[in-house]
């Protein structure tokens, strides 16, 4: 894009150069029986020079090279998209994307920023639903970027921050981190196998508060996952289960949706759960049970 912004600025420019001076002759020679046709002329390229410039400055404003580097990380969901009709080099889409934003050291807040969809093979990628990472600026919370390539990193630790203890990735049997306290202060994660849960747990019952897309796969959670796996969706769940004594008890979690059991997760409808006898927080969903 930005090759693409130096080859409107020059030859805007050279508009503006050849344009001006025209327009210029024009007024000084009317007499001129080359008037109209240079004037006319000159008109144009002053014209087009300008939409040049417009251009520039409208491409300027999507450039978040600068925020992606500097900006600090966290996460989003993606509330709305709506197509501009603005295509750069008829290959990149500009979209209008609508965010709620999740950044630290202050409650969530929307925005509507531009994004860029590299490609045509882009279209489409960023739904409502989605997770995906961001950059901020710091100075400026309204100005979000979306960091395409941050997600690994940046979201993933949004999500693990914003799940309750023990939540994050529950329900496919691999790591899901517990935050404790440790010498240094700093959150560490204990790790607990979702299939020794369900081995070892304790069976109940629950139901879905919520369920929404995460916009990642699971194999992106946990690199050594089967391929079979691998591609399955990622969904961010909010469940209630029946705990010790009949105590109802609250999860939120990161989970991964086998194939087939698209249509368990909806809002209101009961799932069978298992939850460690001595830590009722550790739960997870028992998809040998659906």
């Amino acid at each position: 894009m930005r090759a693409t912004r130096l080859v409107l600025l020059s030859l805007g420019v050279l508009f503006f150069v050849v344009g001006v001076p025209a327009v210029g002759w024009t007024i000084l020679n009317t007499d001129s029986p080359y008037a109209l046709g240079v004037g006319i002329m000159g008109v144009v390229f002053v014209i087009v020079g300008g939409i040049m410039a417009l251009s520039v400055r409208y491409m300027k404003g999507l450039d978040t090279t600068a925020l992606l580097r500097d900006g600090v990380p966290g996460t989003a969901q993606v509330m709305s998209t709506q197509d501009t009709g603005v295509t750069i080099n008829n290959l990149n889409m500009v979209l209008n994307v609508g965010l709620r934003v999740s950044a630290p050291h202050r409650p969530p807040y929307d925005v509507m920023v531009k994004h860029v969809l590299q490609g045509r093979q882009a279209w489409g990628s960023l739904q409502p639903g989605m997770t995906v990472a961001v950059r901020i600026d710091p100075n400026d919370p309204a100005k979000v970027a979306i960091d395409e390539n941050g997600f690994d990193a940046a979201a993933l630790s949004g999500l693990l921050a914003g799940a309750t203890p023990g939540a994050f990735p529950a329900g496919f049997g691999t790591p899901a981190g517990t935050p404790t306290g440790s010498p240094s202060g700093e959150p560490e994660v204990v790790v607990v196998r979702a299939a020794d849960l369900v081995a070892s747990g304790t069976p109940t019952y629950g139901q879905v508060v919520s369920a929404e897309p995460a916009g990642i796969l699971a194999g992106q959670v946990s690199p050594g996952l089967p391929s079979d796996r691998a591609d399955d969706p990622m969904v961010r769940l909010v469940f209630t289960y029946v705990g010790p004594g009949g105590a109802e008890l609250r999860k939120e979690a990161l989970v991964r949706v086998p194939d087939g059991k698209e249509g368990v997760l909806v809002a209101g409808r009961p799932i069978p759960v298992s939850y460690l006898p001595a830590s009722p927080e550790q739960a997870t969903i028992d998809w040998s049970r659906t």
